[in-house]
């Protein structure tokens, strides 16, 4: 883990520990959660705002097979940025690669980490990843 991320706190909900980290990467600062003990990565987004606590189910579930990384995407000033926002925090995190499953606009911000970084994704799931992008932010990725 490199000392770029900073720990804000350790949460407990029942038997599940999550360990709350920071990463600011440019003018964004991009909160996330990492749970279990797995030897497996699982990159949860599930929402834009709290994402990394509704990946609590999911952590729950798969705690022992898996370690959770689970995140809220700040607001960028584009889509296209998310991507690169993604794989900095799997680099800092020490990942090569991952799962990951995405609901709403987390399913695209996973569709733009696998464009920029497609080796960094094993299996994907996605759910209700439709989004109102403008042609402009679908078609200009920062990678």
């Amino acid at each position: 883990m490199s000392g770029n991320i900073q720990i804000i706190s350790n949460e407990y909900y029942g038997d599940i520990s999550c360990t709350i980290k920071e990463l600011k990467i440019g003018e964004e600062t991009w909160r996330y959660s990492v749970s279990g003990s797995g030897n497996k990565v699982m990159l949860a987004l599930l929402s834009n705002v709290v994402g990394h606590y509704l990946a609590l189910p999911l952590i729950e579930q798969f705690k022992d097979e898996y370690q959770v990384i689970a995140l809220s995407v700040p607001p960028l000033p584009s889509f296209s940025l998310s991507g690169i926002g993604l794989a900095a925090i799997l680099k800092e995190e020490g990942v090569k690669s991952c799962d990951a499953i995405g609901h709403s606009n987390g399913g695209v911000h996973i569709q733009n980490l696998i464009k920029c970084r497609p080796e960094l994704v094993n299996k994907i799931i996605f759910s209700h990843s439709l989004t109102s992008l403008t042609r402009r932010d679908a078609d200009t990725f920062q990678c």
